[in-house]
């Protein structure tokens, strides 16, 4: 294994791990209404009633959602072979620029390794935009600042 997909493979297992805590989290919320929705049941009849059941199943529709969501990021995550190597920027690259490092992929934030930051942003996010297609010493200006690629991996 390369340097370079050593990188990959640690941001990707980075981004795994967020994702999957998310998921997590949002399955325990999902948890808890499905229960509150059964204590809801036991309770007595009414128009009070009702509009509880009401939000909870709003609720659960709003986490089925989310969940959705999560997973359909999970799965674009899981398309990044660390392995490939291309002089253009893509899903899967790790980009060093003169204002910072990125790894595009999903919108996960801030990732840290041996004291480097590298930054996971999708390809959709508007910085990600700016990158898609450029190579090895190409400019763009976003928020009014220059950046210049200086590695593409």
């Amino acid at each position: 294994m390369t340097l370079q997909s050593s990188i990959k493979n640690i941001l990707k297992d980075k981004c795994n791990q967020y994702i999957d805590n998310k998921i997590d989290i949002l399955k325990n919320e999902i948890n808890r209404t499905k229960e509150s929705v059964a204590n809801e049941s036991k309770s007595t009849a009414g128009d009070k009633h009702e509009t509880g059941r009401a939000m909870m199943h709003l609720e659960q529709e709003k986490n089925a959602a989310q969940l959705k969501k999560l997973i359909d990021t999970k799965n674009i995550l899981n398309r990044i072979d660390a392995s490939i190597q291309s002089d253009t920027i893509a899903l899967g690259s790790v980009v060093e620029t003169n204002h910072g490092n990125f790894f595009v992929s999903i919108s996960a934030g801030k990732i840290e390794i041996d004291s480097n930051i590298y930054f996971a942003i999708s390809l959709q996010s508007p910085i990600g935009n700016q990158l898609k297609g450029k190579r090895y010493n190409d400019t763009f200006t976003f928020n009014t600042k220059t950046y210049k690629v200086v590695n593409v991996i």
